[in-house]
C-alpha cells in the first residue's frame, strides 16, 4: 500500500523520481514569488 505522501509524492514517472532524487532532493526551496525583501530573508 502506497502511503498519500510518501517520499515520491507527485513524482509520476521513472524519470521524475531519478531527476529529483539524484539532482535536486539536496537543494534548498527558492520562493521567488514571495513578495518578501531579499535581506529580510537571510
Amino acid at each position: 500500500m502506497n502511503l498519500f505522501m510518501d517520499k515520491d509524492f507527485l513524482l509520476t514517472t521513472k524519470t521524475a523520481r531519478r531527476l529529483y532524487h539524484e539532482a535536486a532532493a539536496e537543494e534548498p526551496v527558492l520562493d521567488y514569488h514571495c513578495h518578501l525583501i531579499p535581506q529580510k530573508i537571510t
